[in-house]
């Protein structure tokens, strides 16, 4: 394990400052349907740009000591069934023609 300090502390924490802001930015403007030119989709934009924030932080702090077997039971024992449940719906939504589903 290498401790940085200095040059590279701050090199470091400037990165992990700009992925803050880029981020979320990246996920307004490609998955949903960006900032907009009116006042009230600027608005809109701005307020998808909070909600991504407030989400990224409170995981970033809900979870700041998990380990990887930690994660890895999470996902294999949670998520994967989520997973099975939604694409067993989104087959069953397109197989019976049900729109909402």
């Amino acid at each position: 394990m290498i401790e940085y300090s200095g040059v590279l502390l701050g090199l470091w924490r400037l990165v992990q400052a700009i992925m803050l802001v880029a981020l979320p930015l990246l996920l307004i403007t490609v998955f949903m349907g960006g900032f907009g030119t009116g006042p009230w989709s600027l608005g809109a934009g701005f307020g998808k740009l909070i909600l991504i924030w407030v989400l990224l932080i409170l995981v970033k702090n809900t979870n700041p000591r998990l380990r990887i077997d930690q994660a890895m039971r999470f996902f294999w024992f949670v998520c994967t069934p989520l997973l099975l449940v939604a694409v067993t719906l989104a087959w069953l939504g397109k197989v019976y023609s049900i729109g909402w589903l």
